[in-house]
């Protein structure tokens, strides 16, 4: 089935409004319920737009950390860092922090010192220091590459934004400016009228017709004298100045005529 032709349907933008004649409407919600429940949602909405170039950061910080880690620490380094994320797990949940353990240093001599104490021995106070160099190199690094990308993101964003309000939605009355309504209606009229006199004359030329005044009951030379034709041609030129062409042709006075007669 083919799509119909029209402002309507076939995808041009173009701002639509709304209108709604229901008056004062009633509901039991009160202006607080309402209002919460707006704010949550344009809270919601609004961290559902700022999450996406959030995650793509902290992804790009995880994913540079990890590089330059591996690039510029050693594996003693690593493993003296990570003794001391497990001295902070200790003492965060309350464990004996005079509980000996074996710590390996870059020398690869092995030291028992209690685990209270791990933070503060000099070796892992300097791989620590160097980590910590890493990982600030990393997170300028995936601040630069993110915030393009952030700004590319919310150009895009605004301008779909935009876009949405220009699409085709059928929710019963459509409003436009009033030159893109009467451009559609010539349009759509000029097309319907032509291929409604090459029905009833093909000798008659549709451009004539057209330029014709609709109070002429006769459309110059080439039309016949055939009432029947004439009449025809003095609605379609009548109904093409108002309405969308045979749209509308119940509300006009000659149809409605003409309606009564052939009952």
């Amino acid at each position: 089935m083919m799509r119909e032709r029209g402002i309507r349907f076939d995808g041009r933008p173009a701002t639509v409004k709304h209108h709604s004649a229901r008056g004062r409407v009633i509901r039991n919600a009160g202006n607080f319920t309402r209002g919460s429940q707006l704010l949550t949602h344009e809270v919601l909405m609004t961290w559902q737009g700022v999450k996406l170039p959030v995650v793509i950061g902290f992804f790009v910080f995880v994913i540079l950390t990890s590089l330059i880690l591996a690039f510029r620490m050693e594996d003693h380094e690593i493993q003296l860092v990570l003794m001391k994320f497990y001295a902070l797990a200790w003492d965060m949940v309350d464990f004996d922090p005079h509980h000996v353990i074996n710590l390996t240093l870059p020398t690869d001599r092995v030291i028992r010192v209690p685990m209270g104490a791990v933070p503060y021995n000099s070796a892992v106070r300097i791989a620590w220091s160097k980590a910590m160099h890493c990982a600030l190199a990393a997170a300028i690094g995936a601040v630069f590459l993110t915030v393009p990308l952030s700004v590319w993101f919310v150009d895009v964003s605004r301008r779909r934004g935009i876009e949405i309000l220009k699409e085709r939605h059928e929710r019963g009355a459509m409003l436009v400016e009033r030159a893109v309504l009467l451009r559609e209606i010539a349009a759509h009229n000029h097309a319907e009228l032509a291929r409604e006199i090459t029905r009833i004359d093909p000798g008659l030329d549709p451009a004539r017709v057209a330029a014709t005044s609709p109070a002429r009951r006769l459309i110059g030379d080439e039309a016949r004298e055939i009432g029947e034709v004439r009449e025809s041609l003095h609605d379609v030129l009548l109904l093409m100045d108002v309405f969308r062409h045979r749209l509308d042709d119940a509300h006009h006075p000659a149809s409605r005529a003409k309606a009564s007669q052939g009952r």
